[in-house]
């Protein structure tokens, strides 16, 4: 599934990966793994060092 946000936290509490993209072409600027447990906890405070 693909979602698109921009809201950052909303990201990473959904996400396995993240990809961060320019703003034409939909190129990647850059992947982000999210290393948190699933399923992902609003409360865990790991999910605000990202």
């Amino acid at each position: 599934m693909i979602l698109v946000s921009y809201d950052i936290d909303k990201a990473i509490y959904l996400s396995d990966r993240i990809i961060v993209l320019f703003d034409r072409l939909g190129i990647f600027k850059k992947v982000i793994d999210v290393s948190l447990s699933c399923p992902q906890e609003r409360s865990d405070p790991r999910s605000m060092e990202s």
